[in-house]
């Protein structure tokens, strides 16, 4: 599949339109009549067929439609069907339908042949013949199958997609994303993302890892059930795989392989959804080499967007709603706690969308390519935003103002507050 999707994407930079992407022009060379069809390492792809194919004229996207049908039935994006000029999308379309039929061992997306050309028109696909596990594929064929083609991926983009990536580069990923993360805030805008809508990636990950492994990392430190922790068992694990028990290495498997597939058929959607996420920083020295070409982290990253604004859509949410301490808390602080502690699992509901992303500078060569000073300011105010003082009454327990000290040189420049126990002052 990248090397069909990698002539593809060759044929669009050349500006030339295939439009009768199937099985049938899709050839597989380099193998004997005796060779296993397994043996990939001497597996070649050749796209023939180039008789539909058109040229886009230079500083153009699309071409006119012509007289009479194009494509073959049951394979062409649903644009080929009405007078509308068509664009390099279609053979992503067609190419979405050559993956499922692939992965599935023969199925079509769009059903039965009797029905499929309907289908196609109104947008239905089904995918229920992949299984759970391969939320990355799914994710992937469902976007190229879209009924408006403006909402399809490129063609160079869908060749750089993780479901490509080799496993090494996948961990790699993760353990990069653990690392960038580290340090962070929890009200920074990169965790703001990662944790929103993690219900969708797991409910209580401990839970969904093996007993053993599980004792394994509670003895070491405190994990929390958040995708940052999550993330962060996997770095350490691997980080210390030599030092694990034999049993738990035969559990967790061979690396890269067996380990990173010991925790993707548990946590299928943790890839897509932390590079979804962190797609609006795919210009950092770090992300570039995962997020190359352009089209691939700009396409994701509206992808990103898009959710962001149908989730606030249905909650009616303004930007200082997500900012302000009674929506992002899940939870009330203690009322016999005295002093704040800013916590993860207190500040943040999953459910309830994050503030787009600023775009930042924090490589020193890169250029800002975007800059909205309200928002920046409106970040700036968040990191005070545990530091203000309330005069509140919390248990009976009063704030009780102290007058400045006169007999000291140096003078305050605020008044601190005392508690005082309203029984003992009795």
């Amino acid at each position: 599949m990248k090397q069909a999707t990698d002539g593809i994407a060759h044929l669009h930079h050349i500006n030339i339109i295939h439009r009768d992407v199937k099985p049938k022009n899709i050839l597989l060379t380099g193998l004997s009549a005796n060779d296993s069809t397994k043996n990939f390492s001497r597996l070649r792809v050749k796209i023939s067929d180039f008789g539909l194919c058109k040229t886009v004229k230079i500083g153009h996207n699309s071409i006119s439609k012509v007289s009479g049908a194009v494509g073959t039935e049951g394979w062409m994006a649903p644009e080929l069907l009405d007078p509308n000029a068509s664009t390099y999308a279609v053979d992503v379309f067609s190419l979405g339908c050559v993956f499922y039929y692939t992965l599935t061992d023969g199925e079509h997306p769009f059903g039965e042949s009797f029905s499929r050309m309907n289908n196609i028109s109104n947008g239905i696909y089904f995918l229920s013949h992949l299984n759970e596990d391969e939320y990355t594929s799914r994710t992937l064929i469902s976007s190229m199958l879209r009924k408006e083609a403006g909402r399809r991926p490129a063609a160079s983009a869908v060749a750089s997609h993780p479901l490509f990536w080799e496993p090494t580069k996948q961990l790699q990923f993760l353990m990069e994303v653990s690392d960038w993360i580290e340090k962070k805030e929890p009200r920074d805008p990169i965790m703001r993302r990662l944790e929103w809508r993690r219900d969708l990636v797991f409910t209580n990950w401990l839970d969904q890892v093996d007993e053993l492994l599980r004792l394994d990392l509670l003895k070491q430190r405190q994990y929390m059930n958040n995708v940052r922790d999550l993330l962060r068992a996997i770095r350490n694990k691997k980080h210390h795989y030599q030092e694990l028990s034999i049993e738990l290495r035969n559990i967790l498997g061979m690396i890269p392989v067996d380990y990173l597939s010991y925790f993707t058929t548990r946590f299928p959607m943790l890839l897509m959804h932390s590079f979804m996420s962190l797609a609006c920083i795919g210009n950092e020295s770090v992300f570039r080499n995962y997020y190359s070409p352009e089209k691939l982290r700009d396409f994701y990253e509206k992808e990103q967007t898009a959710l962001f604004l149908s989730e606030k859509g249905k909650r009616n949410l303004s930007p200082a709603n997500w900012r302000s301490d009674i929506n992002l808390s899940s939870k009330q602080v203690s009322s016999t706690t005295t002093t704040f502690q800013p916590q993860l699992n207190l500040l943040f509901d999953p459910s309830i969308p994050p503030p787009l992303f600023i775009k930042q500078n924090n490589s020193p060569n890169l250029k800002i390519t975007e800059e909205v000073k309200d928002q920046i300011n409106e970040q700036e105010k968040e990191k005070f935003l545990f530091t203000e003082k309330t005069e509140t009454i919390v248990n009976n327990e009063q704030f009780v103002k102290v007058p400045k000290n006169k007999n000291k040189k140096k003078k305050r420049k605020a008044p601190f507050y005392l508690l005082v126990d309203e029984e003992k002052k009795n």
